[in-house]
């Protein structure tokens, strides 16, 4: 046993060194090549210069924290009770956290090995318990100090704002130990389920998560009928209230080593074929998994196209002839991709109705009565290009609309043999997408008026902007030759955010759902040309 720790200690010293080599590589060093004074030296005034910035950096965090608990003393003194019941919630939060890990780890295993490792571990024949302590004390250890940190926080907070010249270290320490085993204790429990499901394998991932949701439904309920209870610890830690001020940080230690220890028991169980079976998981990915720190959108990507590629298909394509065969695969190929239903729905329920809030001037009445941001005129302004500026950055929504038929046009070997022009395309291809995408600002609708005005005009206008989008997203598929007029999706989305504004501005409010059809109409007219000279 203790010459499997020996071993897996030194696997992991090993990983570790090839992190800290990479980021020293950053920033112009090697452990490697430092074999002179003056390399060493480098190294020495590099772990200078983050300690110095590190400590800099809390004592900053902490003269700030305290600082601003001063503005709250008067509001601590009219209501006592307040801040009680926040630092309950502090102490309720690893609960939270916890919930959220195990259904994740209920869902996709928290523990990837890599295949070196596996191959290693095959050679030398250690326990898969040892070897699962040593993977998880690790990351309890980070989530427990990045935990404790916000704790250590607000109980400085707490402290000064209730009274006190500077905050006792004593007392904030304790709370902050508390907050920090709480959710090493949360990081294994849900590493225990993640256990759970490796050896259950895919196939019952689903009742697991389940049991797992609700199992963390009630674990939140008892959270909060105990928020009575969580007050007084914190009393007792912070204000030196009657009680043991141990006792908190005593039993979350008993509950992180039973979880802990019910974690290894579990893992030690486990057969080595699932810890194959997991790190083929992203074996394709191993040789590029640096790409993570410079480029993480890119990796992201490749993540998610390795777990796509694994993927089992959803439903069956129905049949049909012509222009049905090409919608009842745009509907599968929808409901296949579920990981862009969220930003489909998006869409929907943020993109659509934000724009009719800002575009259709909701602030121009409150920037008017305030005398602000220039009256009427700069709160429509200004909500415009807060609208534009939003829309530009979540691009990438819009295009989940058209995806579908992105896909077709890109593939030329298929395009050349439809015998549908691209708008009949796009219009097949978008419609189970744009359905999704209506319900969800239907249902926006359906919880109040926008800008002034009721649920159905407001419903229109936000139908006319996800048809917008829709189009704009499949400008993307338009040739960009010479001598020939080329948008981009941002580019179009803002053309159209500019008119709808200054549309807005100019027509009453009864006539904005005619504007923004008109406009709608006016965009599919420019789409349909641009993308039918493809």
């Amino acid at each position: 046993m203790l010459h499997d720790l020996a071993s897996l200690l030194w696997l992991q010293a090993r990983h570790l060194r090839s992190e800290l080599n990479f980021y020293l590589w950053a920033a112009g060093a090697d452990l490697d090549d430092a074999r002179d004074l003056t390399d060493r030296i480098y190294l020495l005034y590099l772990a200078l210069i983050v300690g110095g910035n590190v400590v800099a950096c809390w004592i900053w965090l902490l003269g700030m924290v305290e600082g601003a608990a001063g503005d709250f003393a008067a509001y601590t003194a009219a209501f006592p009770s307040g801040l009680s019941q926040l630092a309950a919630l502090v102490l309720a939060a690893p609960i939270a956290c916890g919930v959220l890990w195990s259904v994740r780890s209920a869902w996709r295993s928290p523990w990837t090995p890599s295949a070196p490792d596996i191959i290693w571990l095959a050679q030398t024949g250690i326990g898969t318990g040892p070897w699962a302590l040593t993977e998880l004390l690790p990351r309890a250890i980070v989530a427990g100090v990045i935990g404790g940190v916000p704790g250590y926080l607000f109980a400085a907070f707490f402290q000064v704002a209730c009274g006190t010249a500077r905050s006792e270290v004593p007392s904030c320490l304790a709370f902050a130990v508390t907050v920090a085993l709480a959710i090493s204790a949360a990081r294994a429990m849900s590493w225990a389920i993640g256990m759970v499901r490796m050896r259950a394998g895919s196939r019952h991932r689903l009742p697991l998560s389940i049991a797992t949701i609700a199992a963390g439904v009630c674990a939140l309920g008892a959270a909060v009928l105990n928020m009575p209870m969580l007050a007084r610890a914190a009393d007792t830690m912070l204000l030196h209230a009657p009680g043991n001020p141990f006792a908190p940080i005593i039993a979350c230690a008993i509950i992180a080593l039973a979880a802990i220890g019910l974690a290894v028991a579990l893992a030690a169980r486990l057969p080595r074929a699932a810890l194959t079976r997991e790190a083929g998981v992203d074996v394709d990915l191993y040789a590029v998994r640096r790409m993570a720190v410079y480029n993480p959108s890119l990796y992201r990507d490749l993540v998610r196209r390795s777990r796509q590629a694994r993927r089992t298909p959803i439903g069956r394509m129905p049949a049909g002839t012509g222009n049905r065969a090409i919608l009842a695969r745009a509907l599968i190929s929808t409901l296949r991709r579920y990981d862009t239903w969220l930003r489909i729905i998006g869409v929907g329920a943020v993109l659509s109705p934000a724009g009719v809030a800002l575009l259709g001037g909701s602030l121009a009445p409150t920037a008017a009565a305030l005398g602000l941001m220039g009256g009427e005129a700069g709160g429509r302004v200004l909500g415009a290009a807060m609208w534009i500026m939003f829309a530009l950055r979540s691009a990438e929504l819009p295009r989940a609309v058209s995806r579908v038929f992105l896909d077709d046009e890109r593939n030329r070997f298929m395009r050349d043999h439809l015998p549908v022009s691209s708008p009949v395309l796009l219009a097949l291809d978008a419609a189970p997408a744009f359905i999704l995408c209506a319900l969800a600002s239907c249902i926006v609708a359906a919880f109040g008026g926008y800008a002034g005005m009721p649920a159905f005009p407001s419903l229109v206008c936000m139908l006319a902007l996800d048809i917008m989008f829709a189009l704009c997203s499949a400008l993307d598929a338009a040739d960009a030759r010479p001598r020939r007029l080329h948008l981009s999706c941002e580019a179009a989305i803002a053309v159209c955010g500019i008119v709808l504004a200054v549309l807005s501005a100019c027509v009453p409010v009864g006539m904005l759902p005619f504007a923004f059809m008109g406009c709608a109409a006016v965009t599919a007219l420019v789409v349909s040309r641009l993308i039918g000279q493809a």
